[in-house]
């Protein structure tokens, strides 16, 4: 069953409507409609998206985090009413690292159920950093990097000292 949420946008004293839908279960399909024009489709990465949209001739942002969708609107978002931060991007090489990373779960620790709990603890836990709002770009690369090198080291170290059937 699709999901519908709707906000109303005052500019410049005319009422103006943003209304996200999202089809049942996740699936790919959400449409973005400002004013009940032609709809944008939406497609968020893990869950995330931050795009601009223009109400009434004001530039607004419509954004995602973790599938829960909200609208800023002169910096602040309509639903929360917490201050819009922009998501700074990790660079392309941390996220090639974080994907040598889950492979090296699997190739160095040889117990498949550890492996895989690294390997899901190595994709997540990049995916939150990197999705975090108001944090320098700089800052969140010491954290992802942080997070790979212990998955490193403790793959190595399993690996070595021959537990878990390594």
């Amino acid at each position: 069953m699709a999901k519908e949420q709707t906000w109303h946008i005052t500019v410049d004293g005319a009422e103006h409507t943003v209304t996200y839908v999202r089809p049942g279960l996740r699936s790919g399909g959400a449409a973005l409609y400002v004013d009940g024009g032609e709809g944008r489709l939406i497609r968020p990465r893990d869950g995330y998206l931050d795009e601009p949209i223009h109400v009434g001739g004001k530039e607004c942002r419509f954004v995602l985090r973790e599938y829960l969708p909200d609208v800023a609107v002169d910096g602040v978002f309509l639903d929360s009413g917490k201050p819009y931060a922009p998501i700074a991007p990790l660079p392309t090489w941390c996220r090639v690292l974080t994907a040598l990373t889950i492979l090296a779960c699997f190739v160095l620790i040889r117990n498949l159920p550890i492996s895989i709990v690294a390997a899901f603890i190595a994709w997540r836990g990049s995916e939150r950093i990197a999705q975090r709002s108001g944090v320098a770009a700089e800052k969140k690369l010491r954290q992802c990097l942080a997070v790979l090198t212990v998955i490193w080291v403790l793959a190595v170290v399993l690996r070595l000292s021959g537990l878990l059937g390594g």
